[in-house]
């Protein structure tokens, strides 16, 4: 067995969570979350409920959390009215065939798995909604929230002198 990192990697996840589905579907990842462009589709990722058991056992810590994904699909009001929409429903099922195939944030860009993520399951919720994101310079867009709960083992050995 492969030996368990004592860190997480949250930016390699966040970079694996975008790259699947821009593998499916085209467009741009970013793995941040304050972002705006004028090229459609884009995605964004973000960790979100960070929480551990410390206490599982004397040699392993465990970590459960969220990684957000977030869908852009076009701005509201461009094109002909329900443009952005009909695009959306068009790219969502490759997303969410990628995400549910996707064993471990698995895919051509990252074959492999890291060795200390433990699980991953796509959330039910996923929805179109207008997102505001004229703070950022975008205005209204259309989109929707992916997330995946995550589950990691990280080695906690304390090594005396």
């Amino acid at each position: 067995m492969p030996e368990t990192p004592s860190e997480l990697d949250f930016q390699d996840l966040l970079d694996r969570a975008v790259t699947i589905p821009v593998e499916a579907v085209g467009g741009a990842g970013k793995p941040y979350w304050f972002h705006s462009q004028e090229d459609f589709p884009y995605f964004l990722a973000r960790i979100d409920n960070l929480g551990w058991d410390l206490e599982e056992s004397a040699e392993m810590d465990v970590y459960e959390f969220d990684i957000v994904v977030r869908h852009i699909s076009g701005n509201r009001t461009a094109g002909i009215p329900g443009e952005a929409e009909g695009k959306f429903y068009e790219q969502l099922p490759a997303i969410l065939a990628a995400f549910l195939s996707s064993d471990l944030l698995q895919s051509t860009t990252y074959p492999t798995a890291p060795d200390w993520l433990e699980s991953i399951e796509l959330q039910p919720g996923v929805r179109m909604t207008v997102i505001d994101a004229s703070a950022i310079g975008g205005g209204l867009q259309i989109g929707t929230d992916y997330t995946l709960r995550c589950r990691a083992r990280l080695d906690n050995y304390q090594t005396y002198e």
